[in-house]
């Protein structure tokens, strides 16, 4: 009885033993975790940094690396896992950050990249004066903004005058000057002393700079614009209001005294009775130097690449819609109605060709139209503020005599490619032709 006791005590103990040993001799393959907790990625820092690093593993760290663009920058053997990194040592730029740690058995962990910007050096605003004095004529002058720092300077101009105008009013300098633009306007002003002042802002500071001027006792300055066309030009002097020139009329802006120079907007189209625009919208937009003059007078032209159309209806349809340059690139296509009642109508603007096609569509047989082409049923005289008379009879001999009826099916003109005039250019003084100005 004592001997099978042995026995199994004997075999307990050794099934024990190995146990134990096996236990105890199986490897660590486990890799330790790490992570850099400070800075945060994607950040800006300077000056001196606290890399903060957490890291652990289930047998025990050994030791944490950190590297900066993928060079060892730094290693600690004992907590807390942390380095001191001194940013002024290095240059303005972008820096990646990575962590590894190690535990007993050299099992190696690795942590997320972590991106940062070093920013040490600053942008330092810098004004070329404080101080503009434009006298009793000058309207224009010019300073200059410089970043006398390092990185981006950012910066914002305000003014408090409404007789200041700056620009431009924003911009960014990475080591190159902004050259900044300071306009007057005298011609809303009475007679006195003026000042203002110009404020610049940025992420390296804030300056102003002192404007002056003086407006002084001066005679009465007229600005007369002529309208020669067929429709009215409506005028927006920019300053002075708006005013409507009629055909064959005249907009007249008085002063108290010259501005020095004057800028305007002007534009013109053919209308229907509710105001609708028919044709093309036709406009000027231009500014002119009117300093020592007392008066100064604008002819507002149309040159030789447009013309204007009056239509006559004496048929038995009504007209609609109405196409100019049909088959063209120039294409227009004008949803009106022109009564057959014998009224001359005044249509609108269109683009001048030496093959230039109009088409009338009969409203109430839609497949039908009246046509006329430029150098057959009508001719241009290609000069400025050209127009031409485009009539239709009932008349059945005239339609056959003139050819100028067909079908849809009849005529297919095709892709029509238009034949350019060239511009006429205006030599005289005081004229605006469309296109170009002339003073």
């Amino acid at each position: 009885m004592k001997t099978k006791l042995f026995v199994v005590s004997l075999i307990l103990g050794l099934l024990i033993l190995f146990g134990c040993e096996e236990e105890t001799t199986k490897p660590d393959t486990t890799p330790p975790t790490v992570q850099i907790t400070s800075p945060a990625n994607n950040s800006t820092i300077s000056g001196t940094v606290d890399i903060d690093i957490n890291a652990s593993d289930n047998k025990g760290v050994a030791k944490v690396e950190v590297y900066i663009d993928g060079t060892l920058a730094g290693e600690t053997t004992s907590p807390p896992w942390g380095f001191i990194w001194d940013t002024t040592l290095e240059y303005d730029d972008d820096y990646t950050l990575r962590a590894k740690a190690y535990d007993t058995s050299n099992n190696l962990g690795t942590s997320d990249i972590v991106n940062v910007t070093i920013q040490n050096s600053a942008p330092e605003l810098y004004v070329s004066t404080s101080t503009m004095d434009f006298g009793t004529t000058q309207t224009v002058d010019y300073f200059y903004i410089y970043n006398d720092g390092e990185g981006v300077l950012n910066w914002e101009i305000t003014d408090n005058q409404n007789w200041i105008t700056v620009s431009p009013t924003s911009g960014s300098d990475d080591g190159d000057r902004s050259t900044i633009t300071v306009t007057v306007d005298r011609g809303s002003l009475s007679v006195g002393s003026y000042q203002g002042t110009i404020s610049i802002t940025s992420n390296g500071g804030s300056a102003t700079v002192s404007v002056q001027m003086e407006v002084e006792e001066g005679e009465p300055f007229v600005l007369t614009f002529n309208n020669p066309l067929f429709t009215d030009i409506e005028i927006t002097v920019t300053g002075y209001g708006t005013q409507t020139a009629e055909p064959g009329g005249s907009a007249v802006f008085n002063y108290s005294s010259n501005p020095g120079s004057i800028t305007y907007h002007a534009e013109t189209s053919g209308q229907t009775t509710s105001g609708s625009q028919v044709g093309l919208l036709l406009e000027w937009d231009y500014t002119h130097n009117v300093s020592g003059q007392s008066s100064y007078t604008l002819n507002l032209n149309v040159n030789s690449d447009y013309f204007f159309i009056y239509v006559e209806n004496n048929s038995d349809h009504d007209f609609s819609p109405f196409y100019v340059n049909y088959g063209s690139y120039y294409e227009t296509m004008d949803d009106i109605i022109i009564y057959n009642t014998g009224t001359n109508y005044r249509i609108g603007y269109y683009r001048a060709f030496t093959n230039t096609e109009v088409r009338a569509y009969w409203q109430d047989m839609p497949t039908w139209y009246y046509y006329w082409i430029q150098g057959t049923h009508f001719y241009l005289p290609f000069t400025d503020n050209q127009y031409v008379m485009l009539t239709a009879s009932s008349s059945r001999n005239n339609i056959a005599e003139n050819d100028r009826i067909h079908t849809i099916s009849d005529k297919k003109t095709g892709k029509v490619i238009p034949g350019v005039i060239p511009q006429q250019n205006f030599g005289n003084d005081g004229i605006c032709v469309y296109g170009e100005a002339k003073e």
